[in-house]
């Protein structure tokens, strides 16, 4: 399973509530982003970029699954030394992020991988729509909706 948590250590998301701050920022907050897979260890990934990082791993995920290309994602950490890679090794899809603390790293099939992946996008459209005042920011949400 991919969860993605909104972080909002500010409650900002009470000042998107009030109007006090227009409900497009929630897509600059910081997430935590894990993968849970059956008896295996979750596996973290902080970013800041929650937003943008999402978009990229919608392609990289589709590439990864198609033409069996790692992907490594850099500069959207919590801090600027973690980075989160997608492999495939055999059959299996393995999920790291380094630098590696003990047991952060899972593995899924690829199905499993793309299923959770695409479950997790329409939760997050789901809350980003819960906040939505206007039209405006209509094409970011677009662009999630490309990958259902």
């Amino acid at each position: 399973m991919i969860r993605i948590t909104i972080l909002d250590e500010d409650h900002s998301l009470d000042d998107i509530k009030r109007g006090e701050i227009h409900w497009s920022n929630i897509c600059e907050f910081d997430a935590l982003i894990e993968f849970d897979y059956d008896n295996q260890n979750i596996c973290e990934f902080y970013t800041m970029h929650h937003f943008m990082l999402l978009q990229d791993m919608s392609e990289a995920i589709l590439n990864l699954l198609t033409k069996g290309k790692q992907v490594s994602f850099r500069d959207y950490g919590y801090t600027y030394n973690k980075q989160l890679t997608f492999k495939m090794i055999d059959e299996d899809v393995h999920i790291m992020v380094y630098p590696q603390k003990e047991k952060n790293s899972v593995i899924v099939s690829p199905k499993v991988l793309a299923l959770d992946f695409l479950r997790a996008l329409k939760e997050i459209q789901n809350l980003y729509c819960s906040y939505r005042t206007d039209n405006l920011n209509d094409n970011e949400l677009n662009v999630l909706r490309e990958y259902h």
